[in-house]
């Protein structure tokens, strides 16, 4: 969704990288800590559920406003490739056909009978 497009980001990506070291050496000395370790897993469950409802409303939103997904739009990329696919091998078909009909001995022209 919205979320994993911001996380792909070089920059974001950057500044994640830099503070998951800082955070490693703080949550070492944190967890140490029986009382902060157990509320640091209740935050951590809260804002889990705090970012699925999140997404939930985001995607709720975009079929309000009649707009696709993240997902709906990888389905629909997929979709446009298969397709084009399909229309590049009967374009090629086709134009196997011309040039077989041009190559052909030309008919005799159709005469009508009484």
């Amino acid at each position: 969704m919205l979320f994993d497009d911001v996380l792909k980001h070089p920059a974001v990506k950057q500044v994640i990288a830099s503070g998951e070291e800082r955070a490693t050496r703080v949550v070492g000395k944190l967890l140490s800590d029986e009382r902060v370790s157990h509320g640091l897993q209740e935050l951590l469950a809260a804002a889990a559920a705090a970012r699925a409802t999140v997404e939930s409303g985001v995607q709720a939103a975009l079929h309000a406003a009649n707009l696709p997904s993240a997902e709906e739009l990888r389905t629909m990329r997929q979709k446009l490739s298969e397709l084009e696919a399909q229309v590049e091998a009967l374009d090629g078909r086709l134009k196997q056909a011309e040039a077989a009909a041009a190559a052909a001995p030309p008919r005799p022209p159709e005469t009508s009978e009484p």
